[in-house]
């Protein structure tokens, strides 16, 4: 069942994803939290990492959570964060690299 879970998690992620190729400045986008480790429950949210370009961070972010917000996908405190995209990592190509101490997340 859990398989399941994850499989229909995925597939409205994708779905969902594909918003942020309309966004100006993002390079890429990663999964992590809980779809990435594939510790998946029925009220996850949808963690990602935005990678933009050099000097436009608050753009993106801006123009992300705009547009999200307007589709109702945008996580927000004290809203139903269920299937909800979190804006809080958004990195430019200085912050590429990651320093230590690594763990498995």
């Amino acid at each position: 069942m859990k398989d399941n879970l994850f499989e229909e998690k995925w597939g409205v992620l994708k779905k969902r994803s594909r918003l942020f190729r309309y966004i100006p400045f993002v390079k890429f986008v990663l999964v992590a939290g809980s779809m990435a480790t594939g510790r998946v429950h029925e009220k996850s949210d949808f963690d990602v990492v935005v990678g933009v370009r050099r000097g436009r961070i608050f753009t993106s972010w801006f123009l992300s959570a705009l547009f999200f917000e307007i589709f109702g996908w945008r996580e927000k405190p004290g809203r139903n964060t269920t299937n909800k995209f979190g804006m809080s990592h958004f990195v430019a190509p200085g912050g590429y690299k990651l320093t230590g101490p690594y763990n498995a997340y």
